[in-house]
């Protein structure tokens, strides 16, 4: 059994009942199984995106994008390598940050 990070539940408002029903977000969730974003704008955006109607020409530009990315995997690889770093990226300012803020006191 595969162990997801991300459900989408912090998204999940009660009164929401087409993304509970169709498990859209949440625990077992189209969102749970498809989300490979590393920040959380991108989480966010994700939700908003499966949640809220598109238009007919958003779902064909979005179409098309995904398209485009298929024929690119190397790209789509080295873009989710680099969305791997983010943690360890915040993680190792932060820690610099401390730092130099204990040398100035």
């Amino acid at each position: 059994m595969e162990r997801f990070l991300e459900c989408g539940d912090e998204f999940l408002e009660e009164h929401d009942y087409k993304s509970l029903d169709l498990d859209i977000l949440g625990k077992n969730s189209l969102y749970q199984m498809i989300c490979v974003a590393f920040t959380s704008k991108g989480k966010k955006q994700l939700a908003k995106d499966l949640i809220l109607d598109q238009t007919y020409e958003n779902m064909k530009k979005r179409q098309k994008a995904v398209q485009e990315l298929a024929n690119m995997p190397e790209f789509v690889v080295q873009l989710e390598t680099s969305g791997l770093l983010i943690p360890h990226q915040k993680r190792m300012e932060l820690t610099i940050g401390l730092r130099v803020f204990k040398h100035y006191q």
